[in-house]
């Protein structure tokens, strides 16, 4: 029988193994990040064509962030008892039939639960393969993977609002608005080595709050801007905030998973994810509220809605800096 244990599979395949695990389950995670975020930008046609509200439509992005949350606590339970090639392999299958019905859904409600379907399986996707990554690399090492593997784990609130922003109170088309983001993504895809490198060899605190006041930054400034500011300011504020989540992300990793046992990497994946998820599905419902129940003209939410959603993510990410302030160097 081959021996699939870590040092097995490095005397069978050589190093460069891990790195090529690494890149299969990166494959994966784009592909559940990619879904999480694809139809914000297309949220205001949604919204038009399905002649539906905000407050309605904001459950294609929550039921995905519900589902995914509460499927991430299963993936430990799953591990332990078929292994992480099987349950991956099979998540990643029933992902795309489901991502396929999405695609033809004829209704809102067909699309709502296509989306709930997508996060059911992403949820089981996501800490399976911080699991992975963590089991096979070297402490020293676990940052730099993180990093690369990053470039696939996003925050949800600010992905969620800005091309709505855009589109809905500015009055950007989707191509607009996904140009917009496009930036934020290349900077985030540098960041994200970049950072994981630095938390090999510094201080997860100091990394922390350095990424949560860049991502305050970015907030603060979508809050003072409006129908004059320029998209190309815009996409610089996303980029702003996109390197704060570059910071943060593979620095939150390492500071919670390195002080495990290899025995409890599994659930402790699972916890981080499950507590980065659940945050993220108040986040937009937080922000989906504001919104609607702020000032609306014909229907749709003003810019001065959205500048009060903008001011009430700068206010919770500034005192998060509190409870990082006293983690452990």
């Amino acid at each position: 029988m081959a021996d699939n244990s870590v040092a097995g599979l490095q005397q069978r395949y050589g190093y460069r193994w891990r790195w090529l695990a690494v890149a299969t389950v990166m494959a994966g995670t784009m592909s559940t990040v990619l879904s999480a975020t694809v139809v914000n930008v297309a949220l205001y046609d949604i919204m038009l064509e399905f002649g539906v509200r905000q407050g309605q439509i904001h459950w294609l992005a929550t039921g995905f962030i519900a589902a995914m949350t509460t499927t991430m606590l299963a993936s430990s339970w799953l591990l332990d008892h078929f292994g992480i090639r099987k349950t991956l392999a099979t998540a990643m299958a029933l992902f795309t039939v489901i991502s396929v019905l999405g695609g033809f859904a004829a209704s809102p409600e067909q699309l709502i639960a296509a989306r709930i379907g997508q996060g059911a399986m992403a949820g089981l996707m996501q800490p399976m393969a911080m699991f992975l990554v963590f089991r096979i690399f070297p402490r020293n090492q676990r940052g730099q993977a993180m990093g690369i593997y990053g470039m696939g784990l996003a925050l949800f609130g600010s992905t969620y609002l800005i091309p709505l922003f855009a589109q809905t109170a500015l009055g950007s088309s989707a191509t607009e608005a996904g140009l917009l983001m496009l930036p934020a993504g290349i900077v985030l895809g540098i960041v994200f080595p970049v950072a994981g490198n630095m938390a090999d060899k510094h201080s997860s605190r100091k990394l922390v709050i350095f990424g949560i006041l860049a991502f305050t930054l970015s907030a603060t400034l979508f809050a003072l801007s409006g129908f004059e500011t320029p998209l190309g300011w815009l996409a610089l504020w996303a980029a702003v905030g996109r390197v704060g989540i570059g910071f943060m992300l593979p620095a939150l990793s390492m500071g919670a998973l390195n002080p495990l046992a290899p025995e409890e990497l599994g659930a402790g994946s699972s916890t981080i994810s499950f507590t980065r998820q659940l945050g993220g599905a108040f986040g937009v419902n937080m922000v989906a509220l504001a919104i609607e129940h702020g000032d609306h003209r014909n229907g749709m939410p003003t810019v001065e809605a959205f500048q009060f959603a903008w001011w009430m993510v700068a206010v919770f990410l500034a005192l998060a800096i509190i409870p990082v302030w006293k983690m452990r160097t």
